[in-house]
């Protein structure tokens, strides 16, 4: 039916079912958030959808037509039901808007280097390194993308310090703001409280003093693989840079 129609549209927009749950990995790949997309929406097909269904995945995609305008897939959704399309924001709110949405992104990306080191099971210098290696890439995607918006933002006249201060206000830490500003990104680093959580996790279901050493050796191993790997990687990233 329309409204159900309408229901999935915007739960693929903001990529939250309804009765819970992601619609579609924000991090996989352009094809897999597509399938997800069809997929949640499939049943609620109606002939006339495709091309605010296009609109709606090119904002999942955070794409730009060549009119320099930005998609932003909830309001297509909303465009669809209602027939009207909510006006542009001012650049300063879009940059913290699109902040927080880049923050979200972040936090979904060091996910999978998260879940990697939880693993209960044995974990290859190799998997971490993959895991890395993911996560890094995609930082640099994430990051360029920030550094586009705050270069879009001046050219629409804000100041350089008004979109740091806008970048700040969307929840990133000065330090990682002012890369907005550069032509890099900072590094991915493992946490010391990552790993104090997932040792108070693991010790907890230990139940001899045996094992709970096993345990804090397994995971204080993997902290120190995972940092090897990082600085040699770092050492490789700038290497011939002084």
């Amino acid at each position: 039916s329309e409204e159900l129609l309408g229901q999935r549209l915007l739960d693929v927009a903001r990529n939250q079912k309804s009765e819970g749950g992601q619609v579609w990995n924000p991090e996989a790949p352009a094809g897999e958030r597509m399938a997800g997309m069809v997929t949640h929406i499939a049943d609620a097909f109606t002939p006339g959808t495709l091309r605010s269904i296009d609109r709606i995945a090119k904002g999942v995609n955070d794409e730009v037509n060549r009119y320099g305008r930005a998609y932003n897939a909830e309001d297509e959704a909303i465009a669809m039901m209602t027939g009207q399309r909510r006006a542009a924001t001012h650049p300063r709110e879009a940059m913290v808007w699109n902040t927080r949405r880049y923050q979200s992104r972040l936090r979904d990306n060091a996910a999978i280097f998260n879940e990697k080191f939880r693993d209960a099971r044995e974990v290859s210098a190799e998997e971490l390194a993959d895991a890395i290696e993911t996560v890094e890439h995609n930082r640099a995607e994430i990051y360029r993308e920030l550094q586009l918006d705050a270069q879009a933002a001046m050219r629409l006249g804000l100041t350089a310090e008004q979109t740091l201060a806008a970048i700040r206000q969307g929840g990133m830490g000065e330090a990682n703001a002012a890369y907005a500003l550069r032509e890099d990104h900072p590094a991915f680093e493992p946490s010391e409280s990552l790993l104090r959580d997932v040792l108070t996790a693991a010790l907890g279901n230990a139940n001899t003093p045996e094992e709970r050493e096993a345990v804090r050796s397994k995971y204080v191993e993997r902290y120190r693989q995972a940092w090897a790997i990082v600085r040699e990687r770092r050492q490789s990233r700038y290497a011939g840079v002084r």
